[in-house]
């Protein structure tokens, strides 16, 4: 970063930038990853659900047997 500094102040020009233009593209509607069914509707809303239910309950479960193991008698 500091050698590009040092290249930019030291050279006797001024670099000129393009800007795009600022005027509005039209974008292709939809999403190109789903066949019609909506917005971003890839893959299974109820198996990721699931999912991390049994994650949450696998996480209290361990942190109770990790309780349980670890207290003082």
């Amino acid at each position: 970063m500091v050698v590009l500094l040092i290249l930019l102040s030291s050279s006797g020009t001024a670099l000129s930038v393009r800007a795009v233009d600022p005027s509005p593209t039209i974008v292709d509607p939809g999403d190109p990853r789903s066949e019609g069914e909506g917005a971003g509707l890839v893959g299974d809303p109820f198996l990721a659900a699931f999912g991390v239910v049994v994650l949450g309950l696998l996480a209290s479960v361990g942190t109770l047997i990790y309780l349980r193991l670890s207290r003082e008698t």
